[in-house]
């Protein structure tokens, strides 16, 4: 399944989540693919595709990142709203999720 998750930076700060990435890279739990992302204009926020097999999957990951943003919430890929056509290095499955 495909997931769209939304996640504020705590405080509206992107650096600490920036920081952490670098050190640590995404930690993602074996199942959980990483497909792509993009930050709103105002760096407050962050939308990252995620491919996984139930959403009790990305549970860890969402614990791991707790401490610097929260997760607004979750959508599977039956919900996911926006075209992402403008989204840099989509993958192609993407488009799958564009309501039609």
């Amino acid at each position: 399944m495909l997931f769209l998750v939304i996640e504020h930076f705590k405080n509206g700060d992107p650096k600490p989540v920036g920081e952490w990435f670098r050190q640590r890279g995404r930690m993602l739990p074996e199942g959980v693919v990483y497909l792509a992302s993009w930050i709103d204009s105002p760096n407050s926020r962050c939308f990252q595709i995620m491919e996984a097999s139930d959403r009790e999957s990305l549970d860890p990951w969402i614990a791991a990142w707790n401490d610097l943003v929260e997760m607004g919430y979750l959508l599977d890929s039956g919900c996911v709203p926006n075209d992402p056509t403008g989204v840099p290095n989509a993958d192609p499955r993407i488009q799958d999720l564009v309501a039609t």
